[in-house]
């Protein structure tokens, strides 16, 4: 096999297994639609740090976290709004603030465009490197908060009740799903 494709399996492998795992919590905590939702606030970090001249990877990583970090705001019990009809309200507004980026740009949308969907084939070494290392935190973080991330998954009210600082958690683990 061509040494050019070292780079690219590896990348596809770790990030699919740094996925998967994730994707246990994701769906134990009935979001599923927080990868869409962070997904869309990447693409719109992404545009606007174009528009004003930044580096895009800043924009998507720092608009990333913000939405993941406001909706921790969301709790079940407090709030009045199911996560998921708050995630839906971010993805749409995140969505929306894509589109008004396109449409500011100067240079025409084919360059946004074109920016917005990549190749895996292009993939660094450093790239992988940054992969490897943000797998490696969200199985540490997997570890380290293992008792509170199960009582996430039972139920968040019941988990702030019994002292585990569920808001911290949470917001780490949406911070994890905002990086991966």
């Amino acid at each position: 096999m061509d040494a050019f494709f070292y780079p690219v399996l590896l990348a596809g492998a770790i990030s699919g297994a740094a996925s998967a795992f994730l994707g246990v919590y994701i769906v134990g905590m009935r979001m599923p639609f927080i990868g869409t939702c962070i997904a869309h606030a990447a693409m719109a970090g992404t545009i606007f740090a174009v528009l004003i001249g930044a580096n895009p990877l800043v924009g998507a990583v720092s608009l990333s976290i913000l939405t993941a970090l406001s909706l921790t705001t969301l709790h079940p019990h407090t709030a009045r709004v199911d996560t998921n009809v708050g995630l839906a309200i971010v993805f749409s507004l995140m969505l929306g603030l894509t589109f008004l980026g396109m449409g500011l740009a100067e240079e025409g949308r084919g360059h946004m465009l074109a920016m917005l969907w990549g190749s895996i084939l292009f993939v660094r070494k450093s790239t992988v490197i940054a992969i490897t290392i943000l797998a490696a935190a969200l199985a540490v973080f997997a570890i380290v908060f293992n008792k509170e991330l199960k009582a996430l998954l039972f139920s968040r009210s019941l988990a702030a009740a019994t002292g585990i600082h569920e808001q911290f958690v949470y917001g780490c683990f949406l911070v994890l799903c905002g990086l991966t």
